[in-house]
């Protein structure tokens, strides 16, 4: 694509099922993931691609999956940050901004269309939809780093009491 400048611009799109070699070595600008990338290799080496060129990488989504890695890389404490800034535990900026936003922050779906889709949804897909936020699926219960509550093997002594629990 020609820009106003004269400059010619390359476009290309790709599956975010791709594997991260596919971008390695490039110098990228813009790279924008349409869906919730939940290839962290992919993803960092997105970064890297756009670093160089003081680029940008976009990611936009619905939550479906609950607090999946790739969303606690823009609410590490499983809360959407007020101001948008992402923060990690020792409250300095990652470089990552967030915009959560709903079907009430959006235009193209009119109020008539939001109260037929109402009607399909129910329960945490429902809150998903409607607000974004993540609920339902296969990643965290708890906004907390796993390292944080995992330990390494050790035999359990035999004076220590037991329970067994399965959900």
């Amino acid at each position: 694509v020609k820009d106003i400048y004269g400059c010619v611009n390359h476009i290309q799109f790709m599956s975010s099922d791709v594997e991260d070699d596919v971008i390695m070595g490039r110098e990228i600008h813009v790279i924008w993931f349409d869906e919730e990338c939940l290839n962290s290799a992919l993803y960092d080496e997105a970064i890297m691609r756009t670093m160089t060129a003081k680029g940008i990488v976009f990611t936009t989504f619905t939550p479906m999956d609950g607090l999946t890695t790739a969303i606690m890389r823009f609410m590490p404490s499983g809360v959407f940050p007020e101001d948008g800034i992402v923060r990690d535990s020792n409250g300095i900026p990652t470089g990552c901004y967030t915009v959560h936003c709903g079907w009430n922050d959006i235009q193209h779906l009119s109020k008539e269309d939001q109260a037929d889709m109402r009607k399909r949804y129910s329960g945490p897909q429902l809150l998903a939809r409607t607000e974004g936020i993540p609920s339902i699926g296969e990643g965290h219960i708890y906004p907390i780093p796993e390292k944080d509550v995992v330990i390494s093997s050790f035999p359990i002594p035999d004076h220590w009491p037991r329970a067994y629990g399965l959900d």
